[in-house]
């Protein structure tokens, strides 16, 4: 029985390469299963330094790992070396016998730039990403990606605060429901990708620019709805008493929940990056529960107010004030449908961001067309179609330039670029970055841009590089997941001199005294 258990030879193709003191292993055509967390224990100990992390680099195209050399290697190695690839299948440790060819490479992409550290990135525990993201969850209500659509819920309860407990109650759980609901969603969505073969991160549906299109849309419309060019009927605002119990009013709070995911999807809340990474890297049922407990964080100051009664009743009542609050809160929709046309503008050029405004017209011509009569809805509904049949044409256009840099010294990051910049003694600050990042572009303006800190930059010499994944990138990717992150924002900053040090990772939400006091520190 031991020996039917033992693992067996694998025809997975191997080789292994000297790279100064790091020793890079790479594998192709591997059995299935999760390499996350890969191991390569050789027959011959000699061969690397076995009290030592190996870091791992996982790609479409195999698998490399980068360990420090042990003496094996001053002596040369002849013939192939055998040895046990650990690695994960079903939440089970498991592993395959391989052989890999010395002085010798399958041209995998670069490792990491961080290749020949001896600390690998710390990994967290199902039970740290549970509490990661419930916390991120909470802190995402914060973020300014979500205020537009988080001040509508507020509004709701504003609305609410002085009705029936039970009225305000479900409308609190309707909001929880369109949080968990889209969650789902978006989860689902990523473990088919998932399936299929395809590396993701946080946020991937903004990758695309006929996703982004469409939200602008969205945006669009919902800011005429609540400037009042336009009424559903039943909807979440028409008046106050029985209504409210309704089932327009639950309704509409379900929509603001979805609505308030699906802008959230640009941020990255403190905490969530570890969780994130986490999930998006574990078996099916980890993934699932790290995302629930995100949703339930997310949803849970809106139900926990529900029921707070005292904190209720200090809610000024309802009255006109809340007509003016309603149409006040449709320009930060527009300039959220704004910005969404910007992104839209780097992913495919100004072509596309001429469909999405062609799209805004047909929506407005919508809201016209719906108030003269049935023949006239049915050309409204005919207009919304055609903007949305529109978005469709924005893939084929040419990608629009990325975003100017932070800083007119930046350059573009690569792995060989972050090696040959230490190798030159110069200290080294990647960004990662997106433009559909809303944190990230709040971290630019508010703190890289400003005069004090390019002045550190230049006084210190430190090299500034910017990994834009404003498009699907798969080095970006990989070099995203070698730090245990799954989206942007990222930032490193890579100390002079020794190049097997490790780079630091910086907070998410970066300040001037911060980055100043890592620079000149």
């Amino acid at each position: 029985q031991a020996l039917d258990d033992a693992p067996k030879p694998f025809p997975a193709t191997g080789a292994m390469e000297k790279i100064g003191d790091t020793l890079r292993i790479e594998f192709t055509d591997l059995p299935e299963g999760d390499f996350s967390k890969a191991y390569f224990f050789p027959y011959d100990n000699t061969l690397l330094n076995h009290s030592a992390p190996q870091e791992v680099s996982v790609t479409d195209d195999g698998l490399a790992l980068s360990v420090p050399a042990s003496f094996g290697w001053d002596e040369g190695f002849t013939g192939d070396q055998s040895g046990l690839l650990a690695f994960e299948r079903g939440g089970e440790r498991v592993g395959v016998l391989v052989e890999a060819t010395p002085n010798a490479s399958l041209g995998l992409a670069a490792a990491p730039s961080g290749s020949g550290d001896t600390t690998a990135p710390a990994r967290i525990g199902i039970l740290g990403a549970l509490l990661g993201a419930f916390l991120g969850g909470l802190i995402l209500n914060l973020m300014p990606c979500v205020f537009p659509v988080i001040s509508l819920k507020a509004l709701s309860l504003a609305k609410t605060a002085h009705a029936e407990r039970s009225a305000m109650r479900g409308e609190a759980w309707a909001y929880a429901l369109g949080v968990f609901a889209t969650f789902a969603l978006l989860v689902g969505v990523l473990l088919a990708l998932k399936a299929g073969g395809n590396a993701l991160g946080w946020g991937f549906q903004l990758q695309n620019p006929i996703v982004v299109g469409a939200l602008a849309l969205l945006l669009f419309a919902v800011g005429l709805n609540l400037i009042g060019a336009f009424e559903v009927a039943g909807g979440a605002y028409q008046g106050t008493g029985a209504s409210l119990a309704g089932r327009g009013g639950r309704t509409g709070s379900f929509f603001v929940g979805a609505l308030a995911v699906l802008v959230a999807t640009p941020c990255t809340a403190p905490f969530m990056a570890g969780a994130i990474g986490y999930a998006l890297v574990a078996p099916a049922l980890a993934t699932i529960a790290v995302f629930a407990a995100l949703a339930a964080g997310f949803a849970a100051p809106f139900v926990l107010l529900a029921y707070a009664p005292g904190l209720l009743a200090k809610f000024p009542k309802p009255g006109p004030w809340m007509v003016r609050m309603r149409e006040a809160l449709s320009f930060p929709m527009f300039a959220a449908a704004i910005w969404l046309v910007w992104v839209v503008s780097n992913q495919a050029g100004t072509d596309g961001a001429a469909v999405v405004l062609l799209g805004m017209l047909l929506i407005a011509l919508a809201v016209w067309l719906a108030r003269f009569g049935v023949k006239s809805r049915i050309a409204a509904v005919a207009s919304v179609v055609g903007a949305v049949a529109l978005l469709f044409e924005i893939g084929s256009f040419r990608a629009g330039a990325a975003s100017e840099p932070t800083t007119k010294t930046a350059d573009a990051w690569s792995p060989e670029r972050v090696a040959e910049l230490r190798s030159e003694g110069r200290p080294v600050f990647v960004d990662f970055t997106a433009d559909w990042c809303v944190t990230c572009k709040v971290n630019e303006r508010a703190t890289l841009s400003r005069a004090e800190v390019q002045d550190a930059f230049k006084r210190t010499n430190t090299a500034f590089l910017i990994a834009d994944w404003t498009n699907k990138n798969e080095t970006i990717r990989a070099e995203l997941e070698s730090y245990g992150r799954a989206g942007v924002p990222l930032y490193l900053y890579f100390p002079a001199g020794d190049n097997s040090v490790r780079a630091e990772v910086l907070p998410q939400i970066l300040t001037v005294d911060m980055l100043l006091d890592t620079l000149e520190g």
